[in-house]
């Protein structure tokens, strides 16, 4: 009986029978949480190409004129939001500044309009890196808010901000006659 027993044990442990489909239960869950991973990167990394191709897009539009009504503004912003398609435009921002600079290259700004987010405070900062006395500068940030749909587990959002800065083709400064 024993002999049986031990005969029986070798031979249970000597089979290969269903090992391959415990490696797969293994490893399957693993490479499904990898795959959903570079889906989510993925999508992170096209909806950045098209915040910043948005913030190009607007300060491009913006700087071909000499002077821009607030009408043309929104328009433009409308073009913007129309680089993100398809994806939601509901989490889209935008922030468009107009600064002018002194005899000494301090800027002040001229004009702004934003929507969907939150001023970006170191446009100021980043325009008078750029200062030419007597010049202008224009600077369009844009800020999409992309929920990972795989990935919402782990991080809840992730913040793709793009900056722009251009200066006036027409002129040296954009001025817009009637921005609020």
């Amino acid at each position: 009986m024993i002999k049986y027993l031990s005969k029986m044990m070798t031979g249970y442990f000597r089979d290969e029978d269903g090992v391959a489909a415990t490696e797969a239960a293994l490893t399957l869950p693993v490479l499904m949480i990898l795959l959903a991973g570079v889906y989510d990167v993925g999508q992170a990394i096209v909806l950045n190409h098209k915040a910043v191709v948005a913030a190009q897009i607007m300060g491009d539009l913006i700087t071909r004129k000499q002077i821009i009504e607030f009408a043309e503004i929104e328009d433009i912003a409308q073009a913007g939001t129309l680089a993100m398609e398809p994806y939601s435009a509901g989490v889209f921002g935008y922030d468009i500044a107009s600064f002018i600079f002194d005899e000494d290259g301090d800027a002040t700004e001229d004009w702004r309009v934003t929507s969907g987010m939150e001023e970006n405070q170191n446009a100021i900062t980043m325009a008078e890196e750029l200062a030419e006395a007597n010049e202008g500068l224009i600077v369009v940030t844009t800020t999409y808010n992309y929920t990972p749909l795989f990935g919402q587990h782990f991080i809840n959002q992730i913040d793709l901000n793009e900056v722009a800065l251009l200066r006036g083709r027409q002129s040296a400064i954009v001025t817009c006659s009637d921005c609020p």
